[in-house]
């Protein structure tokens, strides 16, 4: 099971129920490319900021979280935002 952690203050407004998609990801020599990965292919996803460029920013581990991939994309309703 994922652990969806956020990093961020929540939105007041109400949305549209949505689920969080990750469109990219941080390769180990810095490049951007498109993700193949979902959230719930990990056990820790943590929402930690967005960018006016790639959008939402997570963190995301499975035991170690110094073992962890960057991605970029959309925050859902798993954050209560």
């Amino acid at each position: 099971m994922t652990n969806f952690i956020n990093g961020l203050e929540p939105k007041q407004e109400e949305k549209e129920v949505k689920k969080t998609v990750f469109e990219k990801f941080l390769t180990s020599r810095f490049i951007v490319k498109l993700s193949e990965y979902t959230p719930n292919d990990w056990k820790n996803v943590k929402l930690i900021g967005r960018d006016e460029y790639y959008g939402d920013v997570f963190i995301a581990w499975d035991n170690n979280p110094n073992d962890f991939g960057i991605y970029f994309g959309t925050a859902g309703d798993e954050f209560n935002l």
